[in-house]
């Protein structure tokens, strides 16, 4: 229930002046905006976003904003066929995405262009404890730890030919 306006060609439900083609608010204090369902049960429930397919590959995405500013876009990226959660606008690029999964499968954490089944761009940490990190390297050149900073470690790996294993008096 409520008004309906078209103007220029857009719909505004709630709103005298559409912005978009199908432009709605709500200024209710609970429920939601809008709500989609699939009544027939031998058919899915799903929304499509579709964007034209041309040289650029054009993307289609979500955007998550709060009081007009943007903070999450979640799509395909301009330029990209993969999965992107980004802190960027995707409509220009994929420059800010925090995650990636690719057509073949493989997931990037702080990296748009993954090369293995789980790539983390920068570093990894594990907590066994909010401070004692279980598993990290300072850098790509680093090498591997495992155990604890604060007590030495329990695992230390480098290259090929390297292999220490402090607690347990192994070393090779």
């Amino acid at each position: 229930s409520g008004p309906h306006y078209i103007q220029s060609g857009n719909l505004g439900i709630g709103t005298t002046g559409p912005s978009a083609r199908l432009d709605v608010e709500a200024n209710s204090s609970s429920g939601a905006i809008a709500e989609f369902r699939q009544t027939h049960a031998s058919n899915d429930g799903n929304i499509i976003i579709d964007s034209p397919m041309d040289d650029n590959i054009r993307p289609s995405y979500l955007k998550f904003t709060r009081a007009g500013v943007q903070h999450w876009d979640i799509g395909s990226g301009y330029g990209s066929d993969n999965f992107q959660i980004a802190t960027t606008h995707l409509g220009t690029g994929v420059t800010g995405s925090k995650l990636t999964v690719t057509t073949a499968g493989n997931v990037g954490i702080g990296t748009t262009g993954p090369g293995a089944k789980l790539q983390i761009g920068t570093n990894l940490r594990l907590d066994e404890f909010a401070t004692d990190p279980t598993i990290w390297s300072a850098s790509a050149t680093d090498p591997l730890y495992i155990g604890s900073a604060a007590i030495g470690h329990d695992l230390y790996l480098r290259g090929a030919t390297q292999f220490f294993v402090t607690g347990a008096s192994v070393e090779a």
